[in-house]
């Protein structure tokens, strides 16, 4: 690395990140660092000093009763118009894909378990009609 001016650090062990950041700061190199989502809540935390260490406090925090009220009515006012609005539009592509391949939205499927045996659930259908086989297939029109 010492014939780098700079190093892209992203999603990898701890270990190795530090490793590979105490190296850069030895050695005069940039480090840029994707921060985890420990790091992200730290950066936030206060900083404590007792006698020569110094600590980050992170504190936990809930939303009250108000402000949990007040989210969901904004994301309903928000959710509401904006399903109406775009409805619509999933419509027609929903009757674009029925016209396409002539089949259901949705069809029954059959899911074998080595322990419980089959059971069925609705499943979104495919474009070209994989299921009808009784076997999987890729979808490849001829």
């Amino acid at each position: 690395m010492k014939d780098y001016q700079a190093v892209l650090i992203g999603d990898i062990a701890a270990e190795t990140r530090n490793e590979i950041l105490k190296y850069c700061y030895g050695n005069g190199i940039r480090a840029y660092v994707m921060p985890k989502i420990s790091d992200i809540i730290l950066m936030g935390g206060d900083e404590i000093h007792v006698f020569d260490t110094p600590f980050l406090l992170s504190k936990g925090y809930s939303l009250s009763f108000d402000q949990r009220f007040w989210k969901r009515t904004v994301d309903l006012f928000i959710a509401v118009p904006l399903t109406i609005l775009l409805s619509p539009i999933m419509l027609l592509v929903a009757f674009a894909i029925k016209c396409c391949d002539g089949a259901g939205f949705l069809q029954a499927g059959a899911v074998h378990e080595r322990q419980s045996g089959i059971f069925y659930f609705k499943i979104p259908q495919h474009g070209c009609g994989c299921r009808k086989v009784g076997r999987s297939r890729s979808c490849q029109r001829a």
